[in-house]
C-alpha cells in the first residue's frame, strides 16, 4: 500500500482518506525525521535550503550562507566553500561542533577558517528577507544578526543561497499516535524502552523517530533488532549497541563509545590518553599537519 497511514485505532491503520483500514498484530514506525527550522522572523517568507533540498541546486552559489554548525552545517559549508562559494556560517552558540569533543571542534573549525570560511559565532537571529521584496530572491537574502560579541551590535549579511542547518526533528505528527496510544514528544519523538517497543507494547518504532543517535548505520542496526523482537520472539536490546559516527570535515571527526563529558555525567571516574598523529608515518607522508590525534578515554584503573 502506497499512501499517508494514520492510526484509528490500538491496533488499526487507516489509508489515505478513502484507503481500506488494516488490522495488525505488530507494527513498526519508521518515519525518520526532517530538517528542524528555528522560529526566526522572516525565515518562512522567503526560499531557504536544507540537508534534503540542497541536492537540487544547479549552480554553485557565489555567496553562502549557513545557519548552525553541527555536522550537517560544518560538512556542507567546507564542501562548498572548496567548490569555489564564500560561505559565511552563523550560529547562535559560541562554539561549532557542540556535541564532538572540543579539541577535535577546535581543530575542525581552523582547518575551515584556512580554507576561507568565515564564523560568525555567538549571534542572535533578529530577520531575514529579501534585498529587494519586490524583486524577490533573485535580488539576494539579507540575514541580520545581533552580534553578541560585539556588545549587540546589529549586522546584516547578504547571500544568494541560505541553508538551514539546526538540527533536524523526528516525523511524529500527523500520525493520530494518540488513537494507538503511543507517548511521544514532538522534539525527541517517540518514547520506546530498550526492546523498541512504544508505550502500546504491539507498536515498534526504528530509526530517527525515536533516537538521538540520527545516522543510517543507526536506523539498520535498530532495524534488525525490531524485526527480532517484533516477529521472533527476540529479546535483543538497543543499549547493548556500541555506536559509531564520523563528521566528514576536512579533518575528519570520528568517535566510538562515551565522550569524557558523557562519563562525567554518568558517574565514571575515567583516565584519558591523548597521541598527536603529527609524528606517525602515514600522517607525515599524508602530510596530514593539521594538529590531529586520538584520544581514548578509560575507566579509572
Amino acid at each position: 500500500y502506497i499512501g499517508h497511514a494514520k492510526f484509528i485505532g490500538i491496533d488499526t491503520i487507516k489509508i489515505g482518506d478513502d484507503g481500506p483500514e488494516l488490522k495488525f498484530a505488530r507494527c513498526v514506525i519508521a518515519t525518520g525525521a526532517k530538517a528542524s527550522v528555528p522560529p526566526i522572523p522572516g525565515l518562512s517568507d522567503i526560499k531557504y535550503l536544507t540537508n534534503q533540498t540542497i541536492w537540487n541546486l544547479t549552480s554553485l552559489p557565489l555567496r553562502f550562507g549557513v545557519i548552525g554548525s553541527g555536522p550537517i552545517g560544518c560538512e556542507l559549508a567546507q564542501a562548498f566553500q572548496l567548490l569555489g562559494s564564500n560561505v559565511i556560517v552563523l550560529n547562535r552558540s559560541n562554539r561549532i561542533l557542540g556535541k564532538e569533543d572540543r579539541d577535535a571542534a577546535k581543530i575542525v573549525k581552523k582547518s575551515m577558517e584556512l580554507c576561507g570560511i568565515k564564523f560568525v559565532t555567538g549571534v542572535k537571529f533578529l530577520n531575514v528577507e529579501y534585498k529587494d521584496k519586490l524583486i524577490g530572491f533573485k535580488s539576494g537574502i539579507v540575514v541580520t544578526i545581533e552580534n553578541n560579541k560585539k556588545d549587540g551590535a546589529e549586522e546584516k549579511y547578504e547571500f544568494d543561497h541560505i541553508i538551514i542547518a539546526t538540527g533536524r526533528k523526528p516525523n511524529v505528527t500527523g500520525l493520530d499516535l494518540e488513537k494507538a496510544k503511543v507517548k511521544y514528544d514532538k522534539r525527541k519523538g517517540i518514547e520506546v524502552n530498550d526492546f523498541l517497543q512504544t508505550s502500546n507494547n504491539n507498536i515498534y518504532a526504528a530509526g530517527d523517530c525515536c533516537t538521538r543517535y540520527q545516522f543510517t548505520h543507526m536506523a539498520d542496526a535498530m532495524a534488525k533488532i525490531v524485526v527480532r523482537n517484533a516477529l521472533f520472539f527476540g529479546r535483543s536490546k538497543v543499549s547493548n549497541l556500541v555506536i559509531p559516527w564520523a563528521t566528514y570535515t576536512f579533518p575528519e571527526v570520528a568517535h566510538v563509545g562515551l565522550y569524557a563529558t558523557d562519563a562525567k555525567d554518568k558517574g565514571i571516574a575515567i583516565d584519558e590518553f591523548k597521541v598527536d598523529i603529527e609524528h606517525n608515518d602515514r600522517a607525515v607522508c599524508d602530510g596530514e599537519d593539521h594538529g590531529g590525534f586520538v584520544k581514548v578515554i578509560c575507566k579509572k584503573g
